[in-house]
């Protein structure tokens, strides 16, 4: 006799209300760091996302270029711990963390400047297998230094948090990170890019490292491929696309 399977359950993502999109043009042009006094020249913004804005900032005065990610300064949100997170990482395909401070309004981690992300890399190389094999060998090595000697679970891996420097590959923000007790703990975790969230997250399950693995098999399927896996306009229509791929094989 034939059973039906128990349809998996859903959990939507609670939108979050922080407003970033005017970020930029609230910054002053001479950014300084009031415990020490180091003053930072504004640059041009490099990228955008739900939560903060990267730009370049040149330091004035050694004159050296760096990236510096600017977050709404909001307890709740404790933006201060993806600094803590950040500082204790030194990895060869991880962004180097060259420090943070915060005034008033913002957050400010200030980091390693890389060419681009893997998005624009590949819109100009095309595929190359091997080359994409030698990027995620590079990304897996990260990883593998995050959960095991560091116990620290990304949490938003994505191509745009994939960058590339001098044809490194460099992992990027971690404003989503954990650091769990062991390599095995598990946590709750905050929903990050959709198509690339573990089917764990959605349903509001206990998960740990394995979210990272999970957003590294889709970011492959997607190099390989040229398409973002499981995507699709409508947003519950993508959650069902997750879900429903493990239903099909539990």
């Amino acid at each position: 006799m034939k059973h039906n399977k128990k349809k998996p359950e859903i959990i939507i993502p609670k939108k979050n209300n922080l407003q970033v999109k005017n970020i930029y043009p609230k910054l002053s042009n001479i950014i300084t760091n009031t415990e020490t006094g180091q003053k930072y020249k504004k640059g041009q913004m490099i990228g955008r996302g739900g939560y903060a804005c990267c730009l370049k900032v040149v330091d004035m005065e050694s004159q050296e270029t760096y990236a510096c990610k600017v977050s709404l300064k909001n307890p709740k949100t404790n933006n201060l711990k993806e600094a803590i997170n950040h500082r204790s990482l030194n990895h060869k395909n991880i962004v180097k963390y060259y420090g943070h401070f915060s005034d008033d309004d913002f957050v400010y981690i200030i980091m390693e400047l890389c060419d681009s992300d893997i998005n624009r890399f590949y819109e100009t190389k095309g595929i190359d297998k091997n080359i994409i094999l030698s990027h995620i060998h590079q990304i897996a090595d990260a990883c593998h230094y995050l959960h095991t000697e560091k116990h620290i679970v990304h949490g938003d891996l994505k191509p745009e948090n994939i960058l590339i420097k001098d044809g490194i590959i460099k992992i990027a923000d971690f404003g989503l990170s954990e650091q769990l007790s062991s390599k095995n703990k598990k946590g709750y975790w905050k929903p990050g890019t959709l198509q690339y969230n573990a089917p764990e997250i959605l349903r509001g399950k206990l998960c740990g490292v394995e979210i990272d693995c999970w957003a590294l098999g889709c970011i492959l399927c997607q190099l390989l491929t040229g398409k973002i896996t499981f995507y699709s306009a409508d947003i519950e229509f993508m959650k069902h696309n997750i879900l429903e791929l493990i239903h099909q094989n539990q």
